[in-house]
């Protein structure tokens, strides 16, 4: 039941998450007209600094006038990010003190904030540590909790405060993990029930089929309905707690879950949250401070894709509540604010993004702000947001203050980690975290001529013939890394080729522009490149740079580029093609083949392409000679880009790597000896083959690391890894977040420092090279036969498109 409900609450909180962020990206819809100048005034009158590090009652005084009205308070923040957790905490400190709010409502299942509790009351972190060694994705920071320990010890029992956890009971090893502690401290369990108890402490050995938890949970349920009087005298005063968890698993193997769609699933949680408030309200009154999801914390209705639920703060606002009128919603927004967008342990791969609010006129809220966190009370006197629905996404009617009486701005925080990073045990998890900061470099990616911070390679270089940095394509600093490891290569390792992931015929003009400087061949290659990630300002500007350098260089030092991948632009082709044969007198005996190349328009179909290639090149093979002395020094790219055109086809996607490969070794074959580097797409790059939906055979790197291959031992691998990055989308031009390729990759964003940070992965007793780990679809190994580096890049923008 656990899989089967884990599943579908991650796909809901994926939901939230993109939801929220969703929300932090297209806020506003500003209604009614308002004055610029008299919003910055109302903002800065009403608004007050808070000190996110150090609890100051006074900051949090612009509430007064609503603690006494108001029996509910909630706050709508993004989970993820550590100044909300401190924040959250200072609130409920301030309400605690002044408002006598006792309860913290979390959407926690109730098994969890029982564990929790009880680790409040006694101070037993076994009890947390263990309630964390099976949920920190869901349970929130843990020093939260160690934190509201530590507060709680300052107050009188009758003001302590007590988390309630009114989600769902989604995860069944809380569940049984706080059945089992009340079971251990009940008494020895009468025959009738003996055998249901020792089942509820092998819990586990049920295993993943949902029928049979299904009928587990009834078992338990009808031998408890059969045996009340036992179980109370057994559980005693912890028999309705008991009782309490098995009821709500009763309701929920009612439902249907595995079959739950996304708005099922939200309205279940909401509901749930809702139903299990009412139930706590009824039995202990009192006054609650609770943090949510920010839909969840509004009380009028945001609308979110096709989900037509009601969310809880909307349920506790409606009339028919038993807090009708006695709610109050706080909402957190954010400027230059990075998250993690998953960040669970349990997730294969944790990304660093920045979130931003963007709502109309966003720097006057900005202006009022008093520091990097600032309260603004929004229904003071005169308030401009009772008239209009400024600060609200996808407003349904009424304004802001339906929604939200407060806002809290947060500017330049942090992202907040997991307690764990990995599914890793904990000391495998710090024994990696110690290697990492031991074996790591800053790097200087900057447009300057300081090569300085790659001497850290020097060692290793002098081992390799062929190097490779790996990408995801279209973010700006790619370009900048690219060039840096280029000039450091060609300077210290005497790299003279540099490969690209392009068409061979890209990688000829390319290189005539390098040699002669006509920027024109440069801009024929790249116009026909629209639609494409390689519609790149920045590559295309590295390009230019590269000239530059180039011209620097004695003869025997230049870079030579040499595309090796299949014919992506075949206009590119037959413009390459008629480069390379103008101004040369035709032979008579050859006329016919290249006229076609003369004659030959712009390229609409493969097969044609193909077909015409073909009769070129036939027609090369009976009369080399001739095309020798025709072309010169240009025979071999003539015959090259030729060959490579027969290779594209329609399928040539599935068969890129053989194209590839063969490529390189042509090309190996011809030029004069030398060493080879290549910025490619990062599962190119990869020394043994990984499980890829993109590249279904051997790919590239792998086969030139071979067993049978020359280069076996002779290639380096280092793989980018990318946090807070966007890159530029292929189709629009617009930016989206990049996705990392490795799994926990958290590991290396909580040990890098600086914008680039080369990580050494295969230094004397390094993790890496005895276990695999980071590996996405491995197959087999450790994690330094796939690559020897990892190099990490924060905050790149999106690459620009060409201009």
């Amino acid at each position: 039941m656990e899989k089967v409900w884990n599943k579908k609450a991650v796909a809901f909180l994926s939901v939230v998450t993109a939801v929220i962020i969703i929300f932090t990206f297209y806020l506003g819809n500003r209604g009614s007209n308002i004055n610029d100048d008299k919003l910055l005034k109302y903002l800065s009158k009403n608004s007050s600094q808070i000190d996110e590090d150090n609890f100051n009652e006074s900051n949090f005084e612009l509430l007064n006038s609503d603690l006494n009205k108001n029996v509910v308070f909630l706050s709508g923040y993004e989970y993820s990010l550590d100044d909300n957790d401190k924040i959250d905490l200072q609130l409920l400190k301030y309400l605690n003190k002044n408002a006598e709010v006792r309860f913290y409502l979390s959407d926690i299942q109730f098994s969890a904030s029982e564990i929790i509790n009880k680790y409040l009351d006694t101070g037993d972190e076994s009890l947390i540590k263990k309630l964390y060694s099976v949920d920190s994705y869901n349970l929130g920071p843990y020093n939260k909790w160690t934190s509201l320990y530590e507060y709680n010890k300052t107050l009188d029992e009758d003001r302590k405060i007590k988390v309630c956890g009114i989600g769902v009971e989604g995860s069944d090893e809380n569940d049984f993990i706080y059945l089992n502690m009340l079971i251990d401290e009940g008494e020895k369990p009468s025959k009738a029930i003996e055998q249901t108890i020792n089942d509820i402490k092998n819990y586990a050995s049920i295993g993943n089929d949902i029928n049979s938890y299904r009928e587990f949970i009834k078992k338990i349920n009808n031998n408890i309905l059969a045996n009340t009087e036992d179980y109370k005298q057994c559980l005693g005063k912890n028999y309705e707690n008991f009782k309490y968890v098995i009821d709500e698993k009763m309701e929920l193997i009612k439902e249907p879950i595995e079959t739950f769609k996304d708005d099922d699933v939200n309205k279940l949680c909401e509901n749930t949250l809702y139903k299990n408030f009412n139930k706590l309200y009824a039995k202990l009154g009192g006054k609650y401070y609770g943090s949510f999801n920010i839909l969840s914390a509004s009380q009028k209705h945001i609308v979110s894709g096709s989900n037509d639920c009601k969310y809880f703060g909307e349920l506790l606002a409606s009339s028919d509540s038993p807090v009708y009128k006695k709610v109050l919603s706080i909402e957190f927004l954010y400027k230059n604010c990075q998250i993690p967008t998953a960040y669970g342990p349990n997730v294969a791969c944790s990304d660093i993004i920045a979130i931003d609010s963007k709502i109309d006129s966003f720097d006057i809220i900005d202006k009022a702000a008093k520091s990097d966190v600032t309260l603004f009370r929004l229904n003071g006197f005169n308030s401009p947001f009772r008239k209009t629905t400024y600060l609200i996404p996808y407003a349904a009617g009424g304004v802001t203050l339906d929604y939200f009486q407060y806002s809290i701005l947060i500017k330049n925080a942090k992202p907040k980690l997991p307690e764990k990073l990995t599914n890793l045990k904990d000391e495998d998890e710090r024994d990696i975290i110690k290697y990492l900061n031991n074996n790591k470099y800053n790097i200087d990616i900057g447009d300057n001529d300081d090569l300085s911070s790659f001497k850290v390679l020097d060692n290793d270089i002098r081992n390799y013939e062929i190097f490779f940095t790996g990408e995801s394509h279209a973010t700006a600093y790619n370009a900048d890394a690219m060039l840096k490891f280029l000039k450091y290569l060609n300077k210290n390792a005497g790299v003279n080729y540099y490969l690209l992931e392009e068409s061979y015929s890209q990688g000829v003009l390319i290189n005539k522009y390098l040699k002669t400087g006509d920027e024109s061949l440069l801009r024929k290659v790249y116009a026909e490149l629209v639609g494409t990630f390689a519609y790149d300002q920045n590559y295309f500007d590295t390009f230019v740079k590269l000239y530059n350098y180039n011209k620097t260089l004695p003869e025997d030092k230049k870079i030579t580029v040499i595309g090796i991948d299949i014919e992506f632009q075949p206009n590119t082709t037959w413009n390459c093609l008629k480069y390379l044969i103008n101004g040369k007198d035709v032979p008579s005996e050859i006329t016919g083949a290249v006229n076609i190349i003369k004659n030959k328009d712009r390229s609409h179909n493969y097969a044609e392409d193909r077909k015409l290639a073909q009769t070129i090149y036939d027609d090369i093979q009976k009369k080399r000679d001739i095309y020798k002395n025709f072309l010169g020094k240009d025979f071999f790219d003539f015959e090259m880009t030729i060959r490579n055109l027969i290779d594209t086809k329609s399928d040539s996607y599935s068969r890129r790597e053989d194209t590839i490969y063969k490529n390189f070794n042509l090309v190996y074959s011809h030029y004069p000896k030398g060493k080879y580097y290549g910025q490619f797409g990062a599962e190119h790059t990869y020394l043994k083959k990984i499980n890829s939906q993109y590249i279904p055979n051997e790919n590239f790197a792998a086969r030139l690391n071979g067993k049978e291959s020359p280069f076996k031992g002779k290639v380096l691998s280092i793989p980018y890894v990318y946090f807070n990055c966007k890159y530029k989308n292929s189709d629009n031009g617009g930016s989206n977040f990049i996705t990392n390729s490795l799994n926990d990759a958290l590991i290396f964003y909580d040990t890098s420092n600086s914008i680039a940070t080369l990580y050494k992965l295969d230094s004397k007793d390094s993790p890496f090279s005895r276990y695999l780990y980071s590996i996405k679809n491995p197959l087999g190994g450790v994690t330094t036969d796939y690559f020897q580096y990892v190099l990490t890049i924060k905050d790149s923008p999106a690459s620009e498109v060409y201009k």
